[in-house]
């Protein structure tokens, strides 16, 4: 899959975002979510954890685009 990414964009909650999460060494792509007052970073794949987006979670750019290659 193929996503294009906009930097520019200001994260908003339940946009898709690429985030640099302490502990991982590449980039992941999460929804952003809040829940009780706190952000945290949904998977799409629903059997991996939800990971808290905290004040060392650097939001790298906003999905504005995605498709299929083959």
């Amino acid at each position: 899959m193929l996503v294009l990414v906009d930097p520019g964009v200001q994260a908003q909650v339940g946009r898709l975002v690429i985030a640099r999460v302490p502990g991982h060494s590449q980039g992941v792509l999460r929804q952003l979510v809040v829940e009780e007052g706190q952000r945290f970073l949904k998977p799409l794949n629903p059997t991996y954890p939800m990971m808290l987006c905290g004040e060392d979670c650097e939001l790298l750019g906003v999905a504005i685009q995605g498709g299929i290659r083959f």
